[in-house]
């Protein structure tokens, strides 16, 4: 009977192979695959080196031909007559043809003077390439549909016409972000509470959450504009009184990490901004002061 609570995994010295029950396993399954199919592979899913494996073999196959078509992209062919007698008899006829052919290599000069008896033909044949990029292009853009991968960003290839390839490779951000949140965020989410008990001896603290860093880095340009737009944000919020300044202060450093402004923000400014928010107000002009202060002014004088 097969027990669907464990995983037996193949060490290759057990025969048995060793079993791990699924609580404690992060399952990966690869690349989906359809229903029956899935059943077909034990519910797992397809490679992704497989999926792209046969495109990279016509690919590579594809480059070798035209290299290949390349060396013989001009050829010269001679019509020697009587050439079967020549070579069914041998001997000194045999010697004189190759001594004849040897003559041809060495003759030719830059003018491409060719020397050949008034009988003999000969002809060359040139080959056109028309076409033959495009093959080896379409070669690789179905790699890059197989894997998800920009040509820009699998073979570094620079964008045609009027594309900077900014939108292909936001696409293939986007999409690496996507798969970050649906199939690696439920297992960190298991992982670090483990973790953290393992380490500190201690559960992580109620309302913890992390992020995964963002692929695409922005320009100078783009970082400042950013700041700019934050800074005015943030000031708005605190002039509608929606926020304090102390939280405007934590709010600008934590934007720190991706313009790179307002980073010398310290613990003591947002501490100092917290202060000034909870102590009493200074007394108006002409306002009587009471309590322990006053009465202290009051005895001095």
């Amino acid at each position: 009977m097969i027990d669907f609570t464990e995983y037996t995994v193949n060490t290759g010295t057990d025969e048995l192979g060793l079993r791990v029950h699924h609580s404690r396993c992060i399952r990966f399954i690869g690349i989906e695959l359809p229903y029956y199919q899935r059943i077909t592979e034990l519910h797992w899913g397809a490679s992704v080196v497989e999926r792209a494996y046969d495109r990279i073999l016509a690919l590579d196959s594809a480059t070798h031909g035209a290299a290949n078509l390349m060396l013989r992209s001009y050829l010269r062919v001679i019509g020697v007559d009587r050439l079967r007698e020549i070579l069914a008899a041998g001997g000194a006829a045999e010697k004189a043809l190759l001594k004849m052919f040897a003559m041809i290599r060495h003759m030719p000069t830059n003018e491409g003077v060719t020397l050949i008896d008034k009988n003999d033909q000969f002809q060359t044949y040139n080959w056109t390439f028309a076409g033959v990029y495009d093959a080896i292009q379409a070669f690789a853009e179905q790699i890059a549909g197989a894997t998800g991968i920009p040509l820009v960003r699998l073979l570094g290839q620079s964008p045609k016409g009027f594309s900077t390839g900014e939108a292909d490779l936001r696409n293939y951000y986007d999409t690496i972000a996507t798969q970050q949140d649906d199939d690696l965020r439920p297992a960190f989410e298991r992982l670090l509470p483990i973790l953290a008990r393992s380490l500190w001896g201690r559960p992580l603290p109620d309302g913890w959450n992390f992020e995964f860093r963002s692929l695409w880095q922005p320009s100078e340009t783009d970082k400042g504009t950013i700041a700019t737009q934050d800074t005015q944000n943030v000031a708005g919020a605190v002039g509608a009184g929606l926020v304090t300044e102390a939280q405007a202060l934590s709010e600008l450093r934590d934007r720190s990490r991706l313009t790179g402004r307002w980073a010398t923000i310290t613990d003591e400014d947002i501490a100092r901004a917290k202060s000034a928010e909870t102590a009493p107000p200074p007394p108006e002009l002409g306002e009587e002061r009471t309590g322990p202060s006053a009465q202290a002014e009051g005895g001095q004088a």
